[in-house]
């Protein structure tokens, strides 16, 4: 089951009662314009933060992320993984040893003893070990899950920290904007 981030911005619905009726006019897209900044801030901040946590690289991270955009009527936001199962160890630069498997998971070099590389019928490519003596059944052996590993309390309260700063930063920018821009068309 994909983790998911939400971010709600609800609670600035309560700024419309001190706005003028051109910033009530702009209020809602200035609201989703600075969600969805703070959104593409807070991926980029979770993707570093997973990168050094998981040993993965950014590009296999960003490739599972999803992200719920914000919109004029709807002012959430989410950020969300794809990811069905675990990285599988060949992502971490898994190397052939003669005592089995050498990978860097989680960013730190391990060996995982009677374990092989192997090219499936399928084309994939992975790090497997018998279940038994005989010859099969074999299994594949993973890394570090993107979900949980968002799941972590630092990295939430990391994408919080950084999801809020970034809003804080933007709307006033943002609310200025949309209200120059409905002034433009009406005028």
């Amino acid at each position: 089951m994909p983790n998911i981030a939400k971010f709600d911005f609800s609670e600035l619905s309560l700024l419309e009662r001190d706005m003028t009726a051109f910033e009530k006019q702009a209020f809602p897209k200035a609201a989703s314009r600075s969600i969805n900044e703070a959104l593409k801030k807070v991926e980029t901040h979770t993707v570093r933060a997973l990168a050094s946590s998981t040993g993965a690289r950014q590009k296999t991270i960003r490739a599972t992320l999803k992200r719920g955009k914000a919109s004029q009527a709807r002012l959430i936001a989410s950020l969300s993984s794809r990811a069905e199962r675990p990285l599988s160890l060949m992502e971490f630069g898994a190397r052939q040893t003669k005592k089995g498997v050498s990978s860097k998971a989680w960013g730190k070099r391990k060996l995982y003893r009677h374990a092989f590389i192997a090219s499936m019928p399928n084309g994939k490519v992975g790090v497997f070990t018998r279940k038994r003596t005989q010859r099969l059944p074999i299994k594949t052996l993973y890394g570090p899950s993107i979900p949980r590993e968002m799941a972590d309390n630092e990295i939430k309260d990391m994408m919080n920290s950084v999801f809020q700063q970034r809003l804080r930063d933007r709307f006033p920018h943002n609310l200025d904007r949309a209200v120059r821009q409905y002034l433009k068309r009406i005028g």
